[in-house]
């Protein structure tokens, strides 16, 4: 046999055939031990589940009302059907195989296998011929499955049903249903023979042809729990354990839709054809590198996982038939086993370099496939979260040999019948690859309430695509294989960024001020308090300090600082600068000296303009002060005319520095052309027209103040200016809205939030626009601003990189959006989604943000090291890209379907809690579903004894006496464990920062705060908590225990668990499910439950 034929048997059919015959010889030459041999067992009492029965048992004990271990198999019938035959034939192999006849009773907390004595089966039969015969097949489909999401009571049985849908008198569709604890993909097929064998056998009075059946299942079920006793158990044990124990770590695929604690499992499939030109390269590329057509498969497949997450560790359940012994070649029942198959994909390897680590590992896993699934798990003890699988969320099946599809006896043609009635227990996708003569069929199988239908095409589209790569060259890097298809890669890269419009060229921001003077010079433009000036007054005033700038020495290209607070002057200030050609350099007067003086020192302001009443602010520095009020007299008599200024469209409007990494802040430098662009573009998306009155409130130092500013005054609407100090308070701005009519204006959510919440909001009748940014809009939020106010709101999107805003998104009043996108690219401004490598994603997979137009910053001041390293070259695989440089922002999003951009939060800050990726935001938004929660933040703190855990900061309403347990429950109900934070603590308001962003330093730390791991010991205080102390600790043979340690943590696993809930039932006489352990896995949780059931009953 050659080595390519050697590693083609180790997979599927093959493999199987290897082990048997490897026993037949051993038993001809007499060597096969007792252990070795399976024997017929007479014990009909307790007998002991399978390992592959307990792991089944335990999932369905989680969801007991969901069928998603239903095996649905459905036969059409083409010809004429006796019933009666039928129904002798099911019946028959009824008899036959003592699987299909057991139940799953529990004994003392611990199930058991029971043998019912034999029935006759009669499929319950549904006559469809009333219906139109174009419509009886969609009906059956539908009666199909409605039938196969009925569950089955593992403890009473039977758990095997069928149906007959009779279509015509020669065409019938016969569904069978059965629980996969007894049922398994290989008992399909020996069904199929059977039912082939025995109808047509007993339709001609003939004797049918069977195998013997040398044993039952519960013969296995002795043996196996046997040889589980013996030295192979630690053997394979330790292999696996090297092979997963540091590296086991949940793959994050994106869902469509937010993950809930609440699941209904129900599966949908995409066929993908894999043609068989296609097909036959990847045998030819295995038998060149080696290796079987599954293990380049799978090698795919984990490339793929790891494109679409980023993640390294790339883990894939791998079914194997588990039929390694001759005795159960012919045996109805489940032996299936699952090996967590995890390969390395670090360092950005080849293909080849991957398929050959993949072989190593399928050798290797094939050779210790017989230690049970829920052993290895209770032995790793990964993190637990309910409704998913651990260790692996991707299942990959491969058949290499085609199935037979059609059987044929004398009077009929037997087919099986596909309704896609499937579902899909705990995993994100399942993909089963099949052989067949025209190719490979490939099914992926995934679960609706997470994935969209197009969503899995796309991803069966980038299987192909990467498979259609790697023949052509296995040598490429992981990285860097294509696998897009051009139109996809068409539209992310050209169509989604097709935003160029011809704006007027040349233009400066002042410019466009001075031409709207000209236009409305007696039009009210600036308003503040009890003063207001027209645009020919805010013109001419600006026009004389400028000119005195330049007496002193103010010329193109320069930076001026303006310190003063909101004010008439502020503007005059901002608009006199541009006229002079210098740039602006807003300076906080609530920011500490040390702070301003790096500012200070770093731009190299010549001049700083600032108010009387702030000097004493102003840190020492070599820069000229002058007063805007108290200094008038200077400029006050000189020329009104409009001065000229000999700039380009590429000099600096202003310089504003935000935080840096390194603990100085950076200097973000914006050209007049990227600021003019975004000018005129909020022309064309708003539409302010001179009747507008726009509320001014950020401060100079948030992006937001410019167009706050400058907007309104080039296009003839009003700027109204809000109090110094007064920008976070809520009620001084309902009122100046109501006062001024009000009809533009910006927020953050956080202070949006508090907008909306207000009772006097809904008086703010003049509103027409609102916009929000700098933070994630929540839908919660989003919902509410609808119910409360009747105006339009815009979510925004952009660094101070890249001028204000790079991207809107019109917000509705009715959407089914689970999110709130930041919408679509600007005018003249680019979007790009990039990997690692800098490749880009496909449409739902994140990535991270790049930003390219008009819109970029010149780079940071005195800063060319960040400048390279933050706005890079384009890299030359990307053609498609126009812009000269992206900006990297650091920000994750994807693409929807329709080209719009979700926001997924930062690269660097993407929290993990055991390991586990955590949204914050995801938090927050179920946080504020509950009635009393007006504001929340949640945030991520480390510790060296508690690691890492979350702290939930809420703004709460009404009675708070038992609220906090009242949110625990709340919280309990719609995320995972893993997602809770570890304490909520009530403050009165949300700390915010002068440009009204969150103040998270200012996050008041709480008293004492519960770990997640590590639990400080605390004894029991009632007699529920002393109880379940005791049973936990004679289950987990520890000495002692605390309330707040968790079960799963402290040792425990799904089967004892099972034997608690019995010792609970017991001794408290009310009846919890295993799903609520995974609730409540604490005893001071479960306590609670367990006295909330008493009271009730």
């Amino acid at each position: 046999m050659s080595e390519h034929s050697k590693q083609e048997s180790l997979q599927g059919e093959a493999l199987k055939q290897a082990l048997i015959q490897q026993q037949l010889k051993k038993a001809a030459a007499g060597r096969l031990s007792l252990s070795d041999r399976i024997l017929p067992d007479e014990t009909s009492d307790n007998i002991p589940l399978s390992a592959a029965q307990k792991r089944i048992w335990l999932m369905q004990q989680l969801e007991p009302d969901v069928a998603f271990a239903n095996r649905p198999l459905a036969i059409r019938f083409q010809g004429m059907l006796d019933l009666q035959v039928l129904e002798q034939s099911l019946s028959t192999i009824l008899q036959r195989h003592e699987a299909l006849r057991t139940i799953f009773p529990s004994q003392a907390g611990e199930p058991v296998q029971q043998v019912l004595a034999p029935w006759y089966l009669t499929p319950d039969v549904i006559d469809l011929q009333s219906f139109p015969p174009e419509h009886r097949e969609s009906e059956a489909i539908r009666l199909a499955q409605v039938e196969a999401q009925k569950p089955f009571d593992l403890a009473t049985g039977p758990l095997i049903r069928g149906m007959l849908l009779l279509l015509s008198e020669s065409d019938h569709i016969l569904l069978l249903l059965m629980h996969h604890i007894v049922f398994d993909g290989w008992s399909e097929g020996l069904l199929l023979q059977e039912l082939r064998s025995l109808y047509g056998a007993i339709a001609t009075n003939q004797d049918p042809i069977l195998p013997e059946l040398p044993i039952q299942y519960k013969d296995f079920s002795w043996w196996q729990q046997k040889r589980l006793k013996t030295a192979l158990l630690e053997k394979q044990l330790s292999y696996w354990q090297q092979q997963l124990g540091r590296h086991a770590t949940m793959l994050e695929l994106t869902p469509d839709s937010p993950r809930s604690a609440a699941r209904t499992f129900r599966a949908q499939s995409q066929v993908l054809l894999l043609p068989q030109p296609l097909t036959q390269t990847l045998k030819q590329l295995s038998q060149r590198e080696g290796v079987t057509l599954f293990m380049t498969l799978l090698t795919a497949l984990q490339i793929l996982l790891n494109r679409y997450t980023g993640q390294e560790q790339i883990a894939v359940g791998v079914p194997v038939a588990g039929r390694n012994r001759v005795e159960t070649e012919a045996l109805i029942g489940v032996f299936m086993n699952t090996l967590v198959l995890q390969s390395d994909l670090s360092g950005n390897p080849t293909f080849r370099a991957v398929l050959g680590q993949v072989r190593q590992i399928c050798l290797e896993a094939f050779t210790h496939q017989e230690l049970p699934f829920e052993k290895l798990v209770e032995a790793l003890q990964p993190a637990r979260v309910a409704n998913r699988w651990p260790l692996f969320q991707v299942m990959f099946n491969f058949r290499n040999m085609p199935q037979t599809k059609d059987i044929r006896t004398d009077s009929l043609t037997i087919t099986p019948f596909d309704f896609a009635g499937g579902m899909i227990g705990g995993l994100d996708l399942s993909l089963e690859i099949e052989a067949g003569t025209e190719g490979l069929q490939c099914k992926f199988t995934y679960p609706v309430e997470l994935f969209e239908a197009s969503t899995m095409q796309r991803l069966g589209q980038h299987f192909r695509g990467l498979l259609e790569s790697i023949v052509h060259d296995p040598n490429q890097s992981i990285g860097t294989v294509p696998f897009m298809t051009p139109s996809e890669r068409h539209q992310v890269l050209t169509e989604w960024n097709a935003t160029h419009v011809a704006y007027p060229d040349g233009f400066r921001v002042h410019e466009l001020v001075e031409a709207q003077a000209d236009r409305t010079p007696t039009a009210t433009a600036v308003v503040f308090a009890d003063q207001r000036l027209t645009y020919q007054q805010l013109n001419q005033a600006a026009n004389q300090l400028a000119h005195y700038l330049k007496t002193q020495g103010v010329s193109p290209g320069m930076t001026l600082g303006i310190c003063v607070e909101r004010s008439l002057e502020m503007v005059v200030g901002l608009l006199a600068t541009l006229k002079a050609g210098a740039a602006y350099v807003p300076l906080d007067p609530e920011y500490p000296q040390e702070r301003l003086a790096f500012m200070l020192q770093d731009s190299g302001v010549s001049i700083l303009l600032t108010q009387h009443h702030l000097r004493t602010l102003i840190p020492d520095c070599q820069a000229r002060v002058l007063c805007l009020e108290s200094d008038a007299y200077l400029w006050t008599s000189l020329d009104q005319a409009n001065p000229s200024c000999d700039i380009s469209a590429d000099d600096l409007v202003y310089i504003m520095y935000t935080s840096g990494t390194t603990g100085q802040p950076k200097g973000v430098m914006i050209s007049h052309h990227a600021a003019c662009n975004h000018l005129y573009w909020r022309q064309d998306y708003f539409g302010l027209e001179t009747s507008d009155r726009v509320l001014q409130k950020a401060s100079l130092n948030f992006d937001d103040s410019f167009w706050e500013i400058f907007e309104p005054l080039t296009v003839g609407a009003q700027l109204v200016i809000t109090q110094p100090g007064e920008h976070g308070n809520i009620p001084y701005l309902i009122e100046t809205i109501i006062q001024h009519q009000i009809t533009a204006l910006c927020l953050v959510p956080s202070l949006l939030q508090v907008f909306v919440e207000d009772a006097d909001v809904e008086r703010c009748t003049t509103l027409r626009r609102v916009t929000t940014g700098g933070e994630r809009l929540s839908k919660g939020l989003q919902q509410r601003f609808f119910e409360r106010l009747d105006a339009s709101l815009h979510n925004g999107y952009g660094p101070t990189e890249a001028t204000v805003a790079v991207t809107y998104w019109s917000c509705q009043r009715e959407d089914t959006l689970s999110t709130v996108p930041i919408g679509r690219p600007i005018s003249n401004a680019q979007i790009y989604l990039l990997d690692a490598q800098c490749q880009p994603v496909p449409i739902g997979v994140p990535g991270e943000l790049y930003i390219g137009g008009v819109s970029l910053a010149s780079g940071y001041l005195n800063r060319p090291d960040l400048t390279a390293e933050r706005f890079i070259e384009v890299p030359s695989h990307l053609p498609e890209i126009s812009s000269a440089r992206l900006y990297k922002t650091g920000d994750r999003a994807r693409h929807r379907a329709d080209g719009t951009i979700e926001f997924l939060g930062r690269v660097d800050h993407q929290v993990k809690i055991r390991g586990l990726r955590v949204e914050l935001g995801e938090i927050e938004a179920t946080l504020r579903e509950h009635p009393q929660v007006q504001e929340t933040v949640v945030v991520a703190r480390t510790d060296e004894v508690k690691g890492q855990y979350l702290l939930a900061y809420l703004v709460v309403t009404g009675e708070t006496d038992t609220l906090k347990q009242t949110l625990r429950s709340f919280l309990k109900r719609r995320l995972p464990d893993y997602m809770l934070p570890s304490a909520l603590i009530w403050i009165t308001a949300i700390p915010l920062k002068p440009n009204g962003k969150i103040d998270y330093q200012s996050l008041p730390m709480p008293d004492s705060v519960q770990p997640v791991t590590d639990t400080e010991y605390v004894l029991a205080r009632t007699s529920t908590e002393k109880q379940l102390g005791q049973i936990w600790c004679e289950l987990l043979k520890l000495e002692k225990i605390g309330i707040h340690d968790n079960f799963f943590e402290s040792g425990g696993h799904s089967l004892l668990a099972t034997q608690m809930l019995y010792r609970i039932s017991d001794v408290f006489s009310v009846t919890l499910s295993l799903r609520n352990l995974f609730e409540f896995p604490t005893i001071a949780e479960l306590a609670e439950a367990i006295e909330f059931l008493m009271f009730s009953q």
